[in-house]
């Protein structure tokens, strides 16, 4: 069943109708010509029509309700007629007044000839007419929605990845830009907007997510969603297919058709990549480059969640805060780039040494923090020299051959058993402070000490 029939379905527009109209139809033309201009001068007087806009109403529009024929043509004058006053800004309310008029018109025709079921054939043109027209105000209603909302969102994505340059060469912003607009593309479509060459790629490798995903995107898409993924894809270009054909036609209403599978696609779609872009976001926003542990904005968030952990779980809860020993040396020795093997070997083995349980960050250059569950200073002491030996006992391997470095540690404790504010301040406060201390007693060694309980 067609659009067209089930909207004539819905309003009970019968054969029947169809045919008494048409007995009528000489009649009702002549009549209507007589009020034709009146009703056409309605919209500038009430509706404030623009002066320097066409005729509000479309050639042929009120002799399309008289015709007797309400299939698919119909439908479709009726639909551009609703885009016409759309696009003069027209709202949907001035419409259903304009059928309102229209409607007690025809009636009064009717009844000058005492012929009800002429008035309610035609009150059922009248209900066909207004529910296709409200197709196209809804349609431009919901265009105009997504417009603002694709602003919004896609100014978001951009905002957040302005300095994440990966993420924007990986062509992952672009694809997931391209395809949050497809949808806005179908709608302004269906609304006869025109449409500009290779704006729909009907191949789905030739569009910025095809070619994104060719590219190793696909291995970002989640194992569980890639066969729902790939079929929503194809799908979308499928529907493009279909819709750049009846765009071509000049035949906007049939696109309408399309619409609700085109949106179900296009979101299938932008879902995922939207969540692909937030984990990837939030990674590179709090994961350091080089190292790829934690960075300072993780630690900031994660101390403050550690410390109402170790008061919820009765744990005490330590800070390490760890400097690479003259690391500017190995710099100016041996160059950057084993400067940088450097700080990632220092990462590994700060890993191999700690437990699963203990958060690791990189600070800022040759400087690494770790919060850590222990239940006292000396198990925090412990910790922190297990660390020191575990450079000393073995040099760093690097491309220019074995490094001896060694490591300075500052450590501070909370005990759970106290209640005090600001234990996160307290904290940092005291290994930084702990930390310049062991390097100003000669690097290579562990200070640490429990933060002060007392009221400030």
């Amino acid at each position: 069943m067609s659009h067209s029939d089930k909207l004539r379905s819905i309003v009970g527009l019968s054969s029947i109708d169809s045919a008494i109209i048409k007995q009528h139809s000489h009649e009702l033309r002549e009549a209507l010509k007589e009020h034709q201009d009146a009703f056409e001068e309605w919209f500038y007087c009430k509706i404030e029509w623009p002066q320097d806009a066409p005729s509000p109403l479309l050639p042929g529009i009120l002799e399309s309700y008289l015709q007797g024929r309400y299939g698919d043509r119909f439908c479709a004058t009726q639909y551009e007629q609703g885009i016409h006053w759309c696009r003069y800004g027209m709202e949907a309310e001035h419409a259903l007044t304009a059928q309102g008029k229209l409607r007690q018109l025809f009636i009064g025709l009717a009844q000058s000839w005492e012929d009800k079921s002429l008035a309610g054939a035609l009150c059922r043109v009248i209900d066909l007419s207004q529910a296709v027209q409200a197709i196209a105000f809804h349609v431009a209603h919901t265009l105009q929605r997504f417009r603002a909302t694709a602003e919004h969102e896609l100014a978001r994505i951009r905002r957040s990845a302005k300095e994440l340059d990966n993420i924007q060469r990986s062509g992952m912003v672009r694809a997931y830009a391209d395809h949050y607009t497809w949808k806005i593309r179908a709608y302004s479509l269906a609304l006869g907007e025109p449409m500009n060459h290779g704006d729909l790629p009907l191949s789905p490798d030739a569009c910025a997510l095809g070619v994104w995903l060719n590219h190793g995107g696909i291995d970002l898409v989640p194992t569980k969603e890639v066969e729902g993924f790939n079929a929503a894809h194809t799908r979308l270009h499928q529907l493009g297919t279909r819709i750049l054909e009846e765009a071509k036609a000049g035949t906007p209403f049939n696109i309408v058709d399309y619409l609700i599978d085109m949106e179900a696609a296009s979101d299938e779609i932008t879902a995922v990549l939207s969540h692909i872009i937030d984990h990837e976001l939030h990674h590179l926003i709090t994961e350091d480059n080089l190292t790829h542990l934690g960075n300072r904005r993780l630690f900031e968030t994660d101390i403050i969640r550690r410390v109402a952990l170790a008061k919820r779980s009765g744990n005490g809860l330590g800070l390490l805060f760890i400097d690479i020993d003259h690391f500017k040396s190995v710099n100016d020795r041996f160059g950057h780039r084993v400067g940088d093997e450097i700080l990632r070997s220092t990462t590994g083995r700060i890993v191999e040494i700690l437990r699963m349980a203990d958060n690791i960050y990189r600070w800022g250059g040759e400087e690494f923090a770790t919060l850590v569950f222990v239940d006292s200073t000396a198990e925090l002491e412990a910790t922190a020299e297990r660390l020191r030996t575990g450079f000393t006992e073995a040099p760093l391997l690097s491309s220019a051959g074995m490094i001896d470095i060694t490591i300075s540690v500052g450590g501070a404790f909370y005990d759970n058993n106290f209640n005090i504010e600001n234990v996160a301040t307290k904290l940092f406060h005291l290994a930084d402070n702990n930390l310049h201390q062991a390097k100003k007693a000669g690097r290579n060694r562990v200070i640490s000490s429990e933060i002060d309980y007392a009221p400030n």
